[in-house]
């Protein structure tokens, strides 16, 4: 596979597991935007983006662990998708195409962290532990979500990429043909 196709597919696979897991998890989508661009030594990278508005409504520590588990896994998924496609590891494909939800994901952590336990079990000695624990619990879920959806998300892959033909031009997909093939 071209080098251009397999990077418009690993960006719309990432965008669609982002989506998928938001959809699923009760957060309002919206659109999914796609542009690839390629300079003049055949370099791809991308901007893209999957709507998504987070609109908790917490009432106490319990609903707050919910929205953040719920959360982390939204940022999770996009990696989690391009494993459906890509040979490449969890840990690479984090620091390349992952690298900002990463981000994300940490400081979540923390703060789920400092709700799930007790002040004097969070040290730094119990600090990786306790976030691997979490970050267990998260990536298990979201396996588990994407695998029931797997075909839904290939179908709906697949119709991207009849959009999605050239480098350099801004795709949005529109939510409701996102729902439709959804629902295909």
């Amino acid at each position: 596979m071209n080098e251009f196709l397999q990077h418009r597919k690993e960006v719309i696979y990432h965008e669609l597991g982002h989506w998928t897991l938001a959809k699923t998890l009760g957060f309002r989508v919206g659109n999914i935007k796609l542009e690839i661009y390629k300079d003049q030594k055949s370099n791809y990278w991308h901007n893209a983006s999957s709507e998504i508005f987070p609109q908790p409504h917490i009432q106490n520590n319990e609903e707050l662990d919910e929205y953040l588990v719920n959360r982390i896994c939204v940022l999770q998924a996009g990696v989690a998708s391009q494993l459906l496609i890509s040979s490449e590891s969890v840990d690479s494909l984090f620091k390349d195409s992952g690298k900002d939800d990463h981000s994300k994901i940490q400081e979540l952590l923390f703060i789920l962290r400092g709700i799930r336990f007790t002040k004097e079990q969070i040290t730094v000695k119990n600090e990786l532990k306790q976030k691997q624990v979490i970050t267990d619990e998260c990536w298990s879920k979201v396996v588990n979500i994407l695998n029931n959806n797997e075909n839904k998300i290939k179908y709906i892959a697949s119709k991207i990429e009849t959009i999605v033909k050239k480098t350099n031009e801004k795709h949005i997909i529109k939510y409701n043909d996102l729902l439709e093939w959804l629902e295909d």
